[in-house]
């Protein structure tokens, strides 16, 4: 090859090398950007996992006190009928006491 191919070849091989590298620090910068993307989307994914077991938790929370309270209310309804049948038998005492008065 002459001095003058060499020197041809050897600027094609420069640009061509220009052209990668520029390729390349795109590539990077595409690379950068998505790493920032997988953290931020890392950083929602995290915080959603904590509401969401906030919000398992509080539900436990809610059923717990749901039984609770189920519980209170079948104790008080038969508090209640106690009371009534109370309430009835001192009734039909003072009947009685009025009958014989």
């Amino acid at each position: 090859q002459t001095l003058k191919e060499k020197n041809a070849l050897l600027a094609q091989l420069e640009a061509e090398k220009v052209t990668v590298q520029s390729h390349l620090k795109e590539v990077l910068g595409n690379l950068e950007e998505s790493k920032g993307k997988v953290i931020q989307l890392t950083t929602e994914l995290e915080h959603a996992k904590t509401l969401s077991r906030e919000r398992a938790n509080a539900n436990d929370k809610l059923r717990a006190e749901m039984e609770k309270l189920r519980r209170d209310l079948g104790r008080s309804r038969a508090l209640e009928g106690d009371l009534e049948t109370q309430v009835k038998t001192l009734e039909d005492t003072l009947g009685q006491s009025k009958a014989r008065v």
